[in-house]
């Protein structure tokens, strides 16, 4: 007669994945309010130049299929290279460069 297993270890880790989620996101979701806090929106006459510069950055542009994935782009990876590049021509045009080279490899 063979006895019942008593382990408990086929049901163990999902119930500790299933624990832990919670405390492992948490950490990324204070993180993630942290920045977007952190980095004040232009006003103004700092917006109007942004946004122009942006949109002639959209349209000089030639590694993008269409305007709109150019600007959701630029837009998403601007406002995440912001603590690194302060200037956003200078933001702006880097991002520019890095996507045309990642298009041309292949990468986009």
């Amino acid at each position: 007669m063979t006895r019942p297993s008593i382990s408990c270890a086929p049901g163990w880790r999902a119930e500790a994945r299933r624990r832990l989620a919670p405390l492992l996101v948490a950490p990324l979701l204070v993180t993630l309010a942290a920045g977007a806090l952190a980095a004040p929106l232009p006003e103004g006459e700092e917006r109007a130049a942004l946004r122009t510069f942006l949109e002639r950055t959209i349209n000089e542009s030639d590694s993008f299929q269409d305007r709109y994935a150019a600007e959701v782009w630029l837009v998403d990876m601007a406002a995440r290279l912001s603590p690194f590049v302060h200037d956003p021509a200078r933001r702006l045009s880097l991002l520019r460069q890095v996507h045309a080279a990642a298009t041309q490899s292949g990468l986009g």
